[in-house]
């Protein structure tokens, strides 16, 4: 895979948002992007969920090529077959209580694999490395820090998040152009509208303040903290 910095991410990301929105069904929801319907009728992926992994850890996973996997809910016996235009998702993202946001985010992830090698044939894995099965963790070691997963990650965010939409909402949400700091106590009103924010969008608060704060619309994020504006009060 070639190196592609934030601002490659974010051209890749207009092409394919450019297609996106002429899509019909896309046209209903101008303020969300449709990950499920990106995938669908987009890539022509299919999306099922199952049971991925033991420790729960295993949120996506997809193939280029075709191979069979026994997976944790597998019959004894049972394979299932990855035929390099699905993508399997943690069966506990589906239910209802589940984080919409994660769900959302993991759907494009593996979306985005897809695209990535699209445009990059052969880059992503080559030779018999074709077969192999790639895996989205939610615990990922340093060292995949700069390899293909923080790729997906990095196109993802500009997928689902980008400039131009991510603007609009802020507008609609009533939120001002750049945010100083985010804190649920100090500044309960446009913590509020940035919660508004997420849901509208359908991510993650935690994805949508680093793409936030990447684009430069939000100063700090005060969420871990929200009293620590007051330490420089104390001495």
């Amino acid at each position: 895979m070639p190196y592609l910095d934030n601002n490659a991410m974010e051209k890749i990301a207009a092409r394919v948002l450019r297609a996106y929105w002429k899509l019909p069904m896309a046209k209903e929801t101008p303020w969300y992007v449709d990950p499920d319907l990106l995938l669908s009728e987009l890539l022509g992926l299919s999306i099922q969920f199952r049971h991925l992994s033991n420790d729960g850890l295993t949120l996506g996973m997809t193939s280029y090529a075709p191979v069979d996997i026994a997976l944790p809910d597998c019959a004894p016996g049972e394979v299932v077959c990855l035929d390099g235009k699905t993508v399997l998702i943690e069966k506990d993202l589906e239910q209802p209580d589940s984080v919409v946001g994660r769900r959302n985010f993991t759907v494009m992830h593996e979306g985005c694999h897809h695209i990535l090698n699209m445009l990059y044939p052969g880059a992503c894995s080559g030779g018999e490395k074709d077969r192999r099965i790639i895996k989205y963790r939610l615990s990922k070691p340093r060292s995949s820090i700069g390899s293909e997963e923080w790729q997906a990650d990095a196109l993802t965010s500009c997928v689902l998040m980008s400039a131009d939409l991510l603007r609009k909402n802020m507008r609609l949400v009533g939120l001002p152009e750049h945010l100083d700091y985010l804190n649920p106590v100090w500044r309960k009103q446009s913590y509020e509208q940035f919660v508004s924010l997420s849901e509208l969008m359908g991510v993650s608060k935690q994805a949508l303040s680093y793409r936030m704060k990447k684009l430069r619309l939000l100063g700090e994020d005060q969420r871990e903290n929200p009293n620590g504006i007051l330490d420089v009060w104390r001495y």
